[in-house]
């Protein structure tokens, strides 16, 4: 059971390096507008509250920022 979840953070931990790139490729290029910029902000959000999630925070906050990326 433990490796599954360590499985299943890894895959979610992979996942959002890769929107976590694309998002700050996004910014470098001046495309920080539109609607595949919202999409990817916030799959950067779900993603961090799911990884949040899965090491035990039952009740992660509702906002989380991109700020810091």
């Amino acid at each position: 059971m433990e490796d599954y979840r360590t499985y299943e953070l890894t895959e979610l931990v992979d996942l959002l390096a890769k929107r976590t790139a694309t998002y700050t490729q996004l910014m470098a290029d001046g495309y920080s507008d539109g609607e595949e910029f919202a999409q990817i902000e916030k799959d950067i959000l779900g993603l961090q509250k799911e990884i949040l999630r899965k090491m035990g925070i039952d009740d992660p906050p509702d906002k989380l920022s991109t700020d810091k990326l």
